[in-house]
């Protein structure tokens, strides 16, 4: 396996990135963005899942310096063939910054890619046509040829037309994927090996796309990070600090950047949705948009670990909360006494959620048990749920009277007004891990530890977040 790439780049009447209005991402990177000592590690020794991962976040980082949201791969990335992968790259690298994306691979251009694949070359456009082209050889995967065309494009990069830092050829490689091909563009794309080394290309063009070889699915995921944030949407938080950013939800930030002391286990929305806190297992705490740090338990050394995060009245503040009950208080957030029937939590608190005016909160043990506090009430359950309905979650009605649980295995339980609106008992999306009410409609999302998210109700916006590491929490936008 080969990480020494070179590459190239043809174009014909293709403008700068930046020629097509003023999305996120659009302008030439400040800086060439080289692989990282991660990349070359996990890619030359590591398996290939490892090497995915450690390029995606790589280019996830690189998003975030933009302003654009993290790459989600679609959960059938890995059973695509290598051009077809090209393809999804190239679509959510443009949709992902609000420019239009492809239907699929159209033969004709299927074909001339693989004449520049098969040469060690650029391809050749259609005559007639505004084009451009890349050509990649001796990469490892389609995504590290999509790092390289994209974010390691500029002066000191693999770029053979980039010999200075003034050089008319920097960047062209993202020019292509990011140019201006009019309202429905097409593709073609093809790999192969060339006396033993990978040869990549990819080709774009104005041109009607006409007999297509692949097609991508209707559901492509290039939909999920849309530049539309007017609407619902949801967070989703990885072990180690990712935050995936959904429809109207819009990426702020994550901790995945971060050396992490221990891993994340929460992920909290401020109260107008233009931030959000993450937690870890140690009560670290991390503050994201408008998301004010208000302070973290993670120099109180607590003996035992840390579940999940609430915000407190006008997002002035949060709580945290640990395994065995124990609650911190940070900013404006309140110390209460417990409502209800029920003692002192115990061992085995999974999670703690917020009224909707944060100013009570409750504690739910993996039994389905709930703690009330501050203004919250207890609705139920009366009694411990059986052994085998293993809690992972808990979502407040937008009136806070009444609350949904989920169990691991996807099973939905209601209490007070809370409506039922379908579960999932078996599913095979992953362990659940969580749920979440959308801020307007009726409904909620759950979450498995795969990534993938079911919606019931009106909570319409369903996806599928690949391979983005282990999601251990979500929230509602």
């Amino acid at each position: 396996m080969s990480l020494l790439a070179v590459m190239g780049a043809s174009a014909l009447c293709a403008p700068a990135a930046g020629a097509q209005g003023n999305n996120a991402g659009l302008a030439d990177p400040p800086a060439n963005i080289p692989r990282t000592p991660a990349i070359e590690q996990a890619c030359a020794s590591g398996s290939a899942e490892v090497c995915q991962g450690a390029v995606v976040q790589a280019i996830d980082e690189a998003r975030a310096s933009e302003d654009v949201g993290p790459l989600v791969l679609p959960s059938y990335f890995d059973s695509l063939s290598v051009a077809e992968q090209i393809l999804v790259l190239a679509d959510l690298e443009r949709v992902d910054r609000g420019l239009p994306g492809f239907a699929g691979l159209s033969s004709s251009l299927d074909a001339l890619a693989y004449q520049g694949a098969d040469s060690n070359n650029d391809p050749n456009g259609p005559s007639g046509q505004t084009w451009g082209s890349n050509w990649a050889g001796g990469e490892a995967s389609a995504l590290l040829a999509d790092f390289d065309w994209m974010y390691d494009d500029g002066y000191g990069s693999p770029n053979e037309d980039c010999t200075n830092s003034t050089a008319s050829g920097c960047w062209d490689h993202r020019h292509n994927i990011l140019g201006d091909y009019g309202p429905h563009p097409s593709m073609g794309a093809a790999a192969t090996k060339v006396d033993g080394v990978t040869s990549m290309t990819e080709l774009f063009s104005s041109g009607p796309a006409g007999k297509l070889d692949y097609v991508l699915p209707k559901d492509a995921p290039a939909t999920e990070n849309s530049s539309d944030l007017s609407g619902p949407g949801y967070w989703e938080a990885t072990s180690n600090g990712k935050v995936l950013a959904f429809a109207g939800a819009g990426f702020r930030g994550s901790a995945a950047s971060l050396r992490l002391a221990k891993p994340v286990v929460g992920i909290a929305a401020t109260p107008n949705r233009g931030g959000y806190w993450e937690v870890a297992a140690d009560g670290g705490v991390f503050s994201f948009g408008d998301a004010h740090f208000y302070g973290s338990a993670a120099n109180l050394r607590s003996h035992r670990p840390f579940v999940g995060i609430a915000v407190a009245h006008g997002g002035h503040g949060y709580w945290l909360a640990t395994s065995t009950g124990d609650v911190y208080s940070f900013g404006a957030a309140a110390h209460f006494q417990q409502r209800g029937p029920f003692g002192r939590a115990g061992e085995d608190v999974v999670g703690i959620t917020a009224t909707p005016d944060g100013l009570g909160y409750w504690l739910v043990g993996a039994n389905g048990v709930v703690h009330a506090f501050g203004d919250a009430h207890s609705y139920g359950p009366d009694a411990p749920l059986p052994a085998s309905q293993h809690v992972v979650g808990m979502a407040s009605t937008l009136d806070g009277h009444g609350y949904w649980l989920v169990t691991r295995r996807g099973f939905v339980y209601t209490f007070g007004d809370a409506r039922f609106y379908g579960s999932l008992p078996g599913q095979n999306g992953g362990a659940v891990v969580g749920m979440a009410v959308p801020t307007t409609g009726h409904g909620y999302y759950v979450a498995a530890s795969s990534g993938r998210v079911f919606a019931f109700g009106s909570s319409s916006i369903e996806a599928t977040a690949g391979r983005p590491g282990r999601v251990v929490a979500m929230a509602a936008a």
